[in-house]
């Protein structure tokens, strides 16, 4: 016995700490790999930048997933040492793969609308796209992380049945009170899609 902890719990340690280092190692050169050179040879060989700009956005969260599912797979390891924290790492581990869906889906969405704006929206011969395209993304990325906190929230017990009623009480009662600037908002909506 060495600090309280047995041959075999000593040896769980080392292998778990092992595993984790060799796991994020290997996790992110393959990663670099496929989507460093092998992505970049297949990208170069289309016409659109589209595929470049998905493969940027997703190589960040790719990482930082290979390095949350090994800490996780090293604590199931050391089960011995963090049993009483066991409720504890998985809201943290939940919370963690969250964040990480939610910076990859972020970054993709965003990715993708100035994307749009540059390569698409600039071709075309009306303004009309480079006026909305700004828009739907800020309101994409609002409802993204709208969902994120309420998903949050229901894995912590909190009751969001009651929150999200209040939200589109809310929205009701705003949309209710700027009725005619909304009108004048969708109006110059419906002029701009008609050009």
């Amino acid at each position: 016995m060495f600090l309280g902890l047995s041959t075999v719990e000593w040896t769980d340690l080392a292998i778990a700490v092992l595993f984790f280092i060799g796991a994020v190692v290997i996790g992110f050169v393959l990663i670099s790999i496929f989507l460093g050179r092998l992505g970049r040879r297949l990208t170069q060989q289309t016409q659109t930048g589209l595929d470049d700009v998905v493969i940027d956005a997703i190589r960040p969260p790719l990482y930082w997933l290979v390095f949350v599912i090994a800490l996780r797979v090293a604590t199931n390891r050391v089960d011995f040492l963090v049993a009483q924290w066991s409720t504890q790492l998985d809201n943290t581990f939940f919370v963690l793969y969250l964040s990480i869906a939610f910076v990859f889906i972020w970054r993709l969405i965003s990715s993708l609308f100035i994307w749009y704006g540059k390569e698409i929206a600039a071709q075309t011969e009306t303004r009309i796209d480079e006026q909305v395209v700004p828009f739907l993304r800020r309101v994409t990325l609002i409802a993204l992380t709208v969902i994120a906190v309420i998903i949050l929230l229901d894995h912590f017990g909190i009751n969001v049945s009651a929150l999200v009623t209040t939200l589109g009480i809310a929205s009701l009662a705003i949309a209710l009170a700027a009725q005619e600037t909304l009108s004048d908002t969708i109006s110059g909506f419906v002029i701009m899609a008609d050009r």
